[in-house]
């Protein structure tokens, strides 16, 4: 973390200057310091598939796909040993009985099976400790929200060969002798 100081001066069109302006948010005249954070926050992400999913029907896999700064390499990485990570799905209530094959809202790549239709909404929150624990970096925690519109589930259906399907009416018609029927009323009239 750094401490730093600003002031500012504009000039207008006419090149008329202002005042300097010092960051100064308790107005005793004493310019005061701002401090950065400890290094940058993480970048929480995640994806899931199937994107639009069924409801009672089809389990969804969530990835964290999330990064985070390394302070000791200098550069980011995967967030997954950096930070802690919690989902909350649906959001903003994580709802346990929807998790599945063992995973939890820890899981880096949680199965969630939607028991209602709908857009659900989901969240991923991640706390870099590093930046938790330093009182000039805040609460060190991010998150990322996703919109999942969850939809009914496919009908069952049957496969039917149109040709064999011709052939059943066919015989329907015959077991009732509507054809002969027809053709009997047909000759009459010829």
């Amino acid at each position: 973390a750094s401490n730093y100081y600003w002031r500012l001066k504009t000039w207008d069109i006419t090149d008329q200057e202002s005042n300097w302006v010092e960051y100064d948010p308790n107005g005793d005249t004493i310019p005061d310091a701002f401090t950065t954070s400890l290094h940058p926050y993480p970048r929480p992400n995640f994806t899931w598939a199937p994107i639009e999913p069924s409801a009672d029907d089809e389990t969804v896999i969530f990835s964290d796909i999330s990064t985070a700064f390394n302070i000791t390499t200098g550069s980011w990485e995967d967030a997954s040993g950096l930070t802690t990570r919690e989902w909350y799905i649906p959001y903003p209530v994580n709802e346990p009985s929807w998790y599945q094959n063992g995973t939890d809202k820890t899981h880096p790549g949680p199965n969630i099976i939607f028991p209602n239709t709908g857009p659900m909404n989901v969240r991923l929150e991640i706390t870099d400790s590093d930046l938790a624990a330093d009182p000039n970096s805040g609460s060190g925690i991010c998150y990322k929200k996703g919109l999942i519109n969850v939809r009914l589930p496919l009908p069952d259906y049957d496969e039917v060969n149109p040709v064999g399907f011709f052939e059943k009416i066919k015989q329907f018609f015959a077991k009732i002798n509507i054809i002969d029927k027809i053709a009997g009323a047909i000759k009459k009239y010829v």
